[in-house]
């Protein structure tokens, strides 16, 4: 008898949950379309790096590709949200009558401009999106420490390049687990920290 009282107990429980949160579900979804197509975005973005061969060391290439992907990313996560919310509450219109809500050229336009500000504004740097190039510091390095000579750094160095590693991660991927167990001298004469499983572009 008290397993079936509970039974039904978390019955209830879970109907209020679903009707609470039921709400919720458009703007997940909206969000889970945008981030997608800005994932996706940005992906082809470090596809097109390795196929031009422009990393993001390159000097001016690698930036320009940079605000171009943003810019991409965000016109397409803008296109995906507004394809979502066709989808949830314009189910009912016939599909030739949608086309000219979703693709403007204003909206193209305005989410790109946005969304290459707000990258910038929140601290992004358009050559990290382009793969890390072997010979030269990666896309997620932001700090670094002469290295003098041909030798391993010393103690004093170490300690400050674990800093650097705790704060920014590995300089090609950015991961900041604590599996690193070297640090990676550049041909630039520079040290940084590197995850060794991690293979640079």
């Amino acid at each position: 008898m008290d397993l079936d009282k509970a039974r039904r107990e978390v019955r209830a429980a879970s109907l209020a949950a679903a009707v609470m949160l039921k709400p919720l579900l458009p703007y997940t979804l909206h969000a889970a379309c945008s981030a997608t197509a800005y994932s996706a975005c940005l992906g082809l973005t470090q596809v097109a790096g390795l196929a031009t061969r422009v990393s993001s060391a390159t000097p001016v290439f690698g930036p320009l590709m940079g605000v171009v992907g943003v810019g991409l990313a965000s016109a397409m996560a803008g296109q995906a949200s507004l394809a979502c919310g066709r989808k949830l509450y314009n189910s009912s219109r016939p599909p030739r009558q949608h086309l000219p809500h979703v693709m403007r050229r204003n909206d193209l336009l305005l989410d790109a401009v946005l969304g290459i500000a707000l990258f910038k504004v929140m601290g992004g740097r358009f050559r990290s999106l382009l793969p890390s190039d072997l010979f030269k510091a990666g896309a997620m390095a932001r700090e670094s420490i002469p290295a003098k000579g041909a030798g391993y750094a010393n103690d004093v160095s170490r300690v400050e390049l674990l800093r650097m590693m705790k704060r920014d991660g590995c300089h090609h991927c950015g991961r900041k687990r604590r599996t690193v167990d070297r640090e990676l001298g550049t041909m630039q004469g520079f040290w940084f920290w590197r995850r060794r499983d991690c293979p640079p572009s």
